[in-house]
């Protein structure tokens, strides 16, 4: 499971959801047993996208695919452009739950919680 941390957020989408971040937002990012991660970085200048604050969007199986291709290195650099103009296209906002979560208050388990991996917030 992948995991995002941007200020007090932290997400953790399932499969076919990720965190789109803004330029410019500090974040870090992290994962929880085996995860692959794919990463998109755009040009501000060129980005149409225009949400300031990290955004929840569903990623369809085109938009996959489209981030796949774009990853291919014999990507002819005539192709590219177009690609990116379908990419950003297709990300969707989501509407998302948030989940409080506390440091416990028992000693005991602030022991376990000590020992056990950091659980994002």
């Amino acid at each position: 499971m992948l995991s995002l941390r941007a200020g007090a957020d932290t997400w953790m989408p399932p499969p076919g959801m990720a965190p789109w971040i803004p330029a410019g937002v500090v974040h870090a990012t992290g994962a929880f047993g085996s995860a692959a991660l794919r990463s998109l970085y755009a040009d501000r200048a060129h980005c149409p996208l225009t949400w300031s604050r990290p955004t929840v969007v569903a990623v369809p199986a085109p938009l996959r695919e489209l981030l796949d291709h774009l990853a291919r290195p014999e990507l002819g650099a005539d192709a590219r452009p177009h690609a990116q103009t379908v990419v950003f296209d297709l990300p969707r906002p989501l509407s998302v739950k948030t989940l409080p979560i506390t440091e416990p208050e028992d000693p005991r388990a602030r022991l376990v919680a000590a020992a056990s991996p950091p659980i994002p917030r």
